[in-house]
């Protein structure tokens, strides 16, 4: 032994014989199935949920602007515009929704 180093205490030393006769170490080298997210994945679940929450928000504005028949005729020439808005703002949420729902299908295991 190096003059500095450290002995082991027994049961160090115990686990060390047991793992040299087996013909093993102490660190395992099999895949390890994590469940749940990654911290990537939590950040991307909140930033989501604010999204789709946002994206809500202004669909509902939208609907309101589109069920009022006097609005139309203040704004003709927004209606087209609102109304790609609308329908744009309905597709991106439909692409988050799905993925909120695989995040979170992730997360419960």
């Amino acid at each position: 032994m190096a003059k500095g180093e450290k002995v082991p205490s027994a049961d160090r030393r115990d686990g060390l014989e047991k793992s040299a006769a087996n013909g093993s170490s102490q660190k395992s080298t099999a895949p390890v199935d994590r469940k749940g997210l990654s911290f990537k994945e939590k950040k991307e679940l909140e930033g989501i949920e604010r999204e789709i929450e946002k994206l809500e928000a202004r669909k509902r504005e939208l609907e309101i602007f589109f069920a009022d028949p006097s609005a139309h005729a203040k704004s003709a020439a927004g209606v087209t515009d609102w109304s790609n808005e609308l329908s744009q703002i309905e597709k991106t949420l439909e692409e988050r929704i799905a993925r909120w729902e695989a995040l979170e299908s992730k997360r419960a295991g």
